[in-house]
């Protein structure tokens, strides 16, 4: 374990996992804090075809937040990168960081089995956990390490035992789907339909 002050010169998988992060986090995180005149409010914040001003507020707070972690994590990142070494801090920083992110995915996975397993695959995330957990758990505190753990955890306990008993909530892809058509979740549809093979029906002549 490294000591408060000591510093950690990079590897080259250190630097490979610090730049992956500041491409997409940060790339992720600037788009996202400037994207005001570019950002389309999704369906949902209508109601009976007017904008509903809360819950849009409510829309554009969660993409800000999800800008600002973005970011806080990619500066990190980057700012090992233009150092060369990083210490413990910042390591434990990212550990962090990315357990929580786990856990939000979990947490909010659909109650959809045959897609929230598709959905860790895709997740960026659960592939920087699992390489900084096999290299680098080393050099963090123990504690830290333990919550870390525990993060992921609770995430998947209330994938279990909340989102998995949702009443009436969708457990097949295209009861999903619906769900997804009737508030208009375009582009999520679209990628979704790829990575599950969704094909539509094709319409028989009359």
């Amino acid at each position: 374990m490294l000591t408060a002050t000591e510093l950690y010169p990079l590897t080259t998988t250190l630097w490979i996992v610090l730049w992956v992060e500041v491409v997409i986090y940060l790339g992720t995180g600037l788009y996202e804090a400037f994207d005001d005149y570019y950002y389309k409010s999704p369906k949902w914040v209508f109601v009976n075809e007017r904008l509903n001003t809360y819950i849009w507020f409510r829309d554009k707070k969660n993409h800000k937040m999800h800008a600002s972690l973005a970011m806080v994590l990619g500066l990190i990142a980057l700012n090992g990168v233009l150092e060369g070494a990083v210490f413990r801090f910042e390591i434990e920083l990212i550990f962090i960081s990315l357990a929580l992110l786990n856990m939000s995915i979990w947490c909010m996975a659909p109650p959809c089995k045959q897609l929230a397993w598709k959905m860790l695959p895709v997740a960026p995330e659960f592939h920087l956990q699992y390489i900084s957990f096999m290299f680098f758990a080393d050099l963090i505190r123990l504690e830290v390490l333990a919550l870390c753990v525990f993060f992921n955890l609770w995430g998947i306990f209330v994938f279990f035992r909340r989102t998995l008993r949702l009443s009436e909530a969708p457990q097949t892809y295209e009861e999903l789907r619906a769900h997804m058509v009737e508030a208009g979740a375009g582009a999520d549809l679209v990628m979704w339909d790829k990575v599950l093979g969704h094909k539509e029906p094709e319409a028989t002549e009359l």
